[in-house]
């Protein structure tokens, strides 16, 4: 009798343990970080104008907007760069996309280059390119460089500046 009351008292012991551990999966998630969660609040691929003028000579361009508007961010990656061989467009504005679908897809280090190069042309986005320039050295762990960014929009002002403000109180 005194052996069924123990084996009682250790299945209801177990059973709570394994309740708040399955409850500290779904509270807690393992597989991102603090800043990882953080990174995926604020980033959003930007949108392609949809006033974009083109040339017809100009189909890998064409087909790498109609992969990034169907979110096939991997596959747009393949035509920007060709884009990119290709010439025709400003080459902040290939950049500028091809970043973003490197980021959408996970990428954020080989986003840096591009935005770096969006940043030292006249495109006229600095501070849209400056905001996804410190989220990518944000996201690659590159936390100075992703302050002095944010820190540049938050005292400038410009594309989601109030958030910029927000990221630096975190670090």
């Amino acid at each position: 009798m005194i052996a069924i009351e123990v084996l009682k008292r250790q299945f209801v012991w177990i059973s709570l343990g394994f309740l708040a551990l399955l409850a500290g999966f779904f509270l807690f998630p393992l597989t991102r970080s603090v800043s990882g969660q953080q990174f995926e609040d604020f980033f959003e691929p930007y949108p392609i104008p949809t006033n974009s003028t083109v040339q017809s000579n100009q189909l890998n361009w064409l087909a790498g907007v109609a992969q990034y508007r169907q979110e096939q961010y991997g596959s747009s990656i393949a035509f920007f760069r060709a884009a990119r061989r290709e010439g025709g467009l400003p080459p902040w504005m290939i950049e500028f996309y091809l970043a973003q679908a490197w980021m959408a897809t996970g990428r954020s280090d080989s986003a840096v280059g591009c935005l770096e190069e969006v940043l030292q042309q006249q495109s006229g986005i600095q501070s849209l390119a400056r905001w996804y320039l410190g989220l990518a050295h944000w996201e690659v762990g590159s936390e100075e460089k992703a302050r002095y960014h944010f820190q540049i929009l938050n005292e400038e002002g410009g594309y989601r500046s109030h958030d910029a403000g927000t990221i630096l109180q975190s670090f």
